[in-house]
């Protein structure tokens, strides 16, 4: 083998290094962000467990003192609030998600079929200034963060959740608007309260013969400003393809 030969495959191995270190510090770049929101999580699990302990302390205090036990009697139940309230600390961090645990299952789910090309691809775009990123928080007030290329676009939430659409696959792309409704009662009385998310949903390219009305994946947002711009940015990739997928409006 000449030494030509083995300069020009020893530069591909390079090359073929780095394209695969960029699916790494992708990796290693969403990593960190379910870091730092199981760090948020376990601030607020110890947040939570601090008041859970003089607040069960108080309450079952003024239970004591309204039933008429006295100073001993209030003493004795705040006594056994402050029980109550550390065995409840103990518990909440089990009852906080777990996103490093939820994101690793998901990011499998999604990118385990990715073959090393695509794998390249979505390393390398999602580390390009043309990426576009947005963050907010959900309607359930849970951080989320949206990134989004010329060929995919992928969205994680703070309790982990990972989603991974690959726009060349998809065939449509329509947005819809969520009703949901929240019951509550007390003391009999029923209170509804209705609210509205608002949904980019994608349907996938399907084998001839096969017909569904239904999105594959979808991501939700709390506003329709924030899925307006979602759209837009996403409409400003898939303009530029010679096939572009089908958008429909809710």
């Amino acid at each position: 083998m000449k030494i030509s030969d083995i300069l020009y495959i020893t530069i591909l191995m390079q090359r073929k290094v780095k394209r695969m270190n960029n699916y790494n510090k992708w990796l290693e770049k969403e990593q960190e962000w379910i870091e730092q929101m199981a760090r948020e999580n376990k601030a607020s699990a110890i947040k939570m467990g601090i008041l859970c302990i003089p607040a069960c302390a108080i309450l079952l205090g003024l239970i004591g003192l309204i039933s008429g036990g006295g100073i001993s009697g209030t003493l004795q139940n705040m006594l056994w609030g402050a029980i109550f309230g550390v065995v409840a600390a103990l518990f909440i961090p089990l009852l906080m998600p777990r996103p490093r645990k939820v994101y690793a299952k998901t990011l499998g789910k999604f990118t385990g079929s990715l073959t090393s090309e695509e794998q390249e691809a979505l390393g390398s775009q999602m580390l390009s200034s043309d990426v576009r990123r947005m963050d907010f928080k959900s309607a359930d007030k849970i951080k989320q963060k949206i990134m989004i290329t010329k060929s995919f676009i992928t969205s994680n939430t703070g309790k982990g959740f990972f989603v991974l659409i690959k726009l060349d696959d998809v065939e449509q792309i329509f947005t819809d608007v969520v009703d949901f409704s929240v019951t509550a009662r007390s003391h009999g009385v029923t209170v509804h309260s209705y609210d509205e998310a608002y949904s980019i949903e994608f349907r996938y390219k399907k084998p001839t013969g096969v017909v569904s009305k239904d999105s594959d994946v979808s991501i939700i947002f709390p506003t329709r400003e924030l899925r307006t711009q979602a759209m837009q940015y996403i409409q400003d990739f898939v303009s530029q393809r010679p096939e572009p997928p089908t958008i429909l409006g809710a």
